[in-house]
This record gives C-alpha cells, sequence and structure tokens, in this order.
C-alpha cells in the first residue's frame, strides 16, 4: 500500500536559472512553459502558493471477491509548493499512477481532500493551467508534429499567430525542428516521446506533470 510510498522532495533551485544540474534546453523548456516564475507577488509582497495539497487521500479500489480490496493509497498527505519538482518514487503497484489520476481529475479518491491550484482538480478552469504526459503517450499518427501541436493549439484557443511562434520554438526545444514535417506514425518511441514533451506545455502551464518522462529517451 502506498502508506509506504517513498517520497522525495527534489531540490534543483527552480527559482535560479543558474542552477548546475539543469541543462540549457531544459531551462528554455521550463522558461517558455512558465515553470520557473518562483513565488507569487501580490500587491507588493510576496507570497507561497501551495500548487498542490493532499489530507489523509485514500483510494480503495473494490473487488469482486470478498475482502479482496486493493488499497492503493492510505492516507497520503502531501504539499507541493510552487516552483518545486517533486518526485514520486515507488514500486509497481505502489499507487503512483493512482495518485497522477486523481491529481488530473480523472478519478475520485476513496476519502480525504486533495487540491490542485487551490481548487478541486475536477473544474474544467484548473484543468486548462495543466500539463501533462502520460506514461506511453498516444498520437494521431496521420498527423506530422506541427499540425499534432496546432491542434492542441486550437484546443486551448491560443491565437494563430502565438501558436505559429510558440509551436516551432517547442520543436526546436524538444529536438524536432529537422521532423516536423514527418509523419508521427514513421516516429521511433523516442521521438513520440518528444512530442508529448513539446505538448504538455503548449498551454503555458502552472503545473506539469510527467509520467514515466524519459521512457524511451
Amino acid at each position: 500500500a502506498t502508506k509506504h510510498l517513498c517520497q522525495r522532495r527534489i531540490s534543483l533551485g527552480l527559482r535560479r536559472t543558474g542552477s548546475p544540474q539543469i541543462g540549457e534546453r531544459e531551462k528554455k523548456m521550463m522558461t517558455l512553459s512558465g515553470l520557473e516564475r518562483g513565488d507569487i507577488k501580490t500587491e507588493g509582497k510576496v507570497t507561497k502558493m501551495g500548487i498542490i495539497t493532499t489530507e489523509n487521500l485514500t483510494k480503495i479500489f473494490k473487488s469482486r471477491f470478498k475482502n479482496q480490496n486493493i488499497t492503493a493509497l492510505d492516507n497520503l498527505n502531501i504539499e507541493i509548493e510552487k516552483g518545486e519538482i517533486f518526485g514520486l518514487l515507488g514500486p509497481n503497484g505502489s499507487g503512483k499512477t493512482t495518485m497522477i489520476k486523481i491529481l488530473l481529475g480523472l478519478i475520485f479518491p476513496t476519502r480525504g481532500k486533495v487540491s490542485v491550484l487551490g481548487s478541486s482538480p475536477r473544474k474544467v478552469s484548473i484543468k486548462r493551467e495543466i500539463g501533462y504526459l502520460p506514461e506511453t503517450p498516444y498520437f494521431y499518427e496521420f498527423m506530422n508534429p506541427l499540425e499534432l501541436l496546432d491542434f492542441y493549439g486550437k484546443l486551448f484557443e491560443i491565437p494563430y499567430d502565438k501558436r505559429k511562434r510558440d509551436n516551432e520554438k517547442l520543436l526546436e526545444l524538444a529536438g524536432l525542428s529537422k521532423f516536423k514535417k514527418l509523419k508521427i506514425r514513421n516516429f521511433s518511441k523516442g521521438m513520440v516521446q518528444r512530442v508529448g514533451l513539446a505538448a504538455s506545455i503548449i498551454n503555458n502551464p502552472k503545473l506539469l506533470i510527467l509520467d514515466e518522462p524519459t521512457l524511451g529517451l
């Protein structure tokens, strides 16, 4: 059960562009996605913002068999502040993906509280502020990366001029500029993952959730 889930804060100095642990490409992607904003300034004051907060978060999956329910999350309490990288570490079946699905508003917790960007993760307005890369992304194979990013940009109602400008930058940062007009069906697993990374920050998210982001790279 996730009562023993190993949680670890990874302090990479996201508020400082000079952090030695982050490469130049990663710093550019964070800057473009708005992840390097640091603290929030309100009327001249600097305040901390809790991006993700859970309180006694529990998820139990019911089984058809008597007394064989599965506890995926067991009274999980975490608090993630703005500008942090937070890693979920644990073996298969420890509840990492379950927690991500709850944070995305895809499933309900059995009990406990969860707050994302100060509100319920099921609010559509909150979902617009989140970027997400699933463990195994799947895209329309008949599109090329440029068409795909433009499609997602339209869903977020990003103006045409901004889409055209930012999409080129995103593909350059993901190392796909040379392949921007190649159909995705011809991409390797690693190239598809790069497309997913670019797509995950197209909406300039306040929160970025990556599930196995280095898979295939």
